[in-house]
């Protein structure tokens, strides 16, 4: 190995999702090199089993902006000990730029972000820091786009069908997900419904949740089972409460990576937003996404086995700064229209058989 490199992937699971559609592509490029992935703790247990990387390491980026101590501890892990450092993240924080300046590498690549997002200033400021800066020619545009444009710019151009997002599970987190299913849903059919979101402006209400709940176990014969993240368990209570039917309440049950082997397994996924959305459509199984304006675009996969359900507003794109008392975008999606596109997706499947 020649050099040390770093890649740099501070954000949440979704992002870190659909940036698996490079890591192959960065593996050839730095094939004699040594690559170090840093990650956000949450991360972490996806990342371990990524197989282009030498090793994985994390940083917590909310407790890199108020511990002073654990910045130094940072800082002495990372100085001096790379050759390059890719900032792979399009919308860098402060405390990825921060980072990359600490190690001291001669060669720093980045993107020239130019999200308004309330951080363009202290974004465009710190670009002084990168040797080489990757522009993209328009704003809004899918994420895994920004990554063909960076290994473009690294000399790296991937051929139009090869970046796709992937993740990694080992024999026992596969094993835990078939023997739930074997236990809880023995046909094998069963829908996975995520009400979950990064930030709470993006949740769907529950009365709506559960009347699709309804309606998927009325019209297809599915069981449902709610997933998420321990701090989702009021969600799956509200949504059970207004269920005419059990749920089968699975959030703060499963790890991360057990969680992505049984969406894998899925008939059917509905959810908001989030990394759960990212697991289906990856996975290649029917997928319906809640979405909202804040992002529109650059996590919307066009693929034929996702919807994605919206309202358009003129208001979109608003980094989630909403003007209005209420998240209208969000608000304004009713079961029916969620209903409709998970009968388009379910068709979809059924062609795809014949």
């Amino acid at each position: 190995m020649n050099r040390r490199v770093l890649l740099l992937r501070l954000d949440a699971i979704g992002d870190f999702i659909l940036f698996t559609s490079a890591l192959p592509h960065l593996r050839q490029l730095f094939r004699d090199d040594k690559i170090t992935l840093v990650v956000h703790p949450n991360v972490a247990p996806l990342a371990n089993n990524c197989p282009y990387v030498d090793e994985v390491w994390h940083v917590d980026p909310e407790r890199y902006a108020t511990d002073s101590v654990y910045v130094e501890q940072v800082a002495r892990h990372f100085g001096s000990n790379f050759d390059v450092v890719v900032n792979t993240m399009y919308s860098r924080t402060w405390q990825s730029d921060d980072i990359a300046a600490r190690t001291h590498a001669p060669v720093k690549i980045g993107f020239a972000c130019l999200d308004n997002d309330g951080s363009r200033e202290i974004r465009t400021q710190d670009q002084a820091l990168y040797t080489t800066l990757v522009s993209s020619p328009e704003e809004w545009m899918f994420e895994i786009e920004r990554y063909r444009l960076l290994l473009n710019a690294l000399g790296m151009p991937p051929d139009a069908e090869s970046l796709k997002p992937v993740y990694w599970l080992r024999d026992e987190e596969s094993a835990w997900a078939d023997k739930y299913i074997a236990n809880t849903f023995p046909d094998k059919k069963f829908a996975v419904l995520s009400p979950g979101a990064g930030f709470d402006i993006r949740y769907w209400s529950n009365e709506s949740f559960a009347a699709v709940a309804d309606w998927i176990n009325e019209k297809y014969r599915m069981n449902v089972v709610i997933t998420g993240s321990a701090k989702d368990k009021t969600l799956a209570q509200g949504i059970q409460k207004f269920s005419k039917q059990k749920l089968y309440d699975l959030i703060g049950e499963s790890s991360l990576n057990q969680f992505a082997a049984l969406v894998g397994r899925a008939s059917l996924f509905v959810g908001t937003e989030s990394a759960g959305f990212h697991f289906a459509w990856t996975s290649g199984i029917p997928t319906v996404g809640i979405f909202g304006g804040g992002h529109f675009g650059r996590f919307t996969p066009s693929v034929p086995h996702a919807r994605i359900v919206h309202v358009p507003m003129d208001c979109y794109r608003c980094y989630w700064h909403c003007i209005y008392d209420e998240i209208k975008c969000i608000n304004s999606i009713t079961p029916e229209m969620v209903k409709a596109e998970i009968e388009n997706v379910m068709n979809v499947q059924q062609v795809g058989k014949q």
